[in-house]
């Protein structure tokens, strides 16, 4: 069994993974999804963190999206569920190029 742990490094997912180390319970990987738009003091407190997953025999793995974060939450192609006037769904797609 593998245990591993999604972290934001925001308060409440670093307080997770600071006490799951303190009390000595598995752990073996922190995984982190990198946007591009957090605050540079997120960076920073990761950054921190990091030899403390490294003494403590935790993998850490960054992931970060395909496309820019602001084109999968503003611009891409949706699907948007209607209710015509009979009160049947209709689906309608909203079309928008991806970026070049």
């Amino acid at each position: 069994m593998k245990y591993i742990a999604s972290c934001s490094f925001g308060k409440d997912s670093l307080a997770m993974i600071l006490t799951i180390i303190e009390h000595g319970l598995p752990l073996d990987e922190v995984v982190f999804y990198d946007t591009g738009m957090e605050f540079q003091a997120l960076y920073n407190v990761r950054d921190a963190v990091l030899p403390l997953l490294r003494k403590n025999g935790i993998r850490y793995i960054e992931l970060h999206p395909d496309r820019p974060f602001l084109y999968d939450m503003l611009e891409r192609t949706t699907l948007k569920l209607c209710i015509s006037t009979a009160g049947w769904p209709i689906s309608k797609a909203m079309r928008t190029p991806p970026p070049p």
